[in-house]
């Protein structure tokens, strides 16, 4: 691998066409080098103890009302296990964010939000690529 940074973004969520849109937007961003579905925080961990301290930036999106399970644990342990992975969580309504934030998230995007909206929240979190590879 060059110093070039590789972006592999996670979609947590249930299967089903909901997560599929969100996999489909995410590809849209020409920064982000691989787009991998999941339905579950076990096998996120998993992957991202494989990946970490590689030349990896890993963008985890959870899909917090659609998926079993407890969001806040789930991104508590993503942070613990990997603190420089970025979470964006979909809450369904405004008061998970500043829940969903003391548990760790990077950023909470409610619902009804926009596809632009969802993209820009995306491409903030994103490593600039003018910043020097360490």
């Amino acid at each position: 691998m060059t110093d070039e940074h590789f972006i592999l973004t996670i979609v947590i969520a249930r299967p089903g066409s909901r997560q599929q849109s969100l996999c489909v937007l995410i590809h849209t961003l020409t920064d982000i080098n691989m787009v991998l579905a999941l339905d579950n925080y076990l096998d996120t961990l998993r992957l991202i103890s494989l990946i970490e301290k590689k030349n990896i930036t890993i963008l985890v999106l959870i899909d917090s009302p659609r998926l079993n399970g407890s969001t806040e644990i789930g991104v508590k342990l993503i942070k613990e296990k990997s603190p420089t992975t970025r979470c964006i969580l979909l809450a369904e309504q405004p008061k998970f964010e500043e829940i969903y934030k003391a548990y760790g998230a990077d950023a909470v995007l409610v619902d009804n939000f926009s596809a632009v909206q969802f993209l820009a929240v995306v491409q903030d979190w994103l490593p600039d690529p003018n910043a020097p590879a360490i």
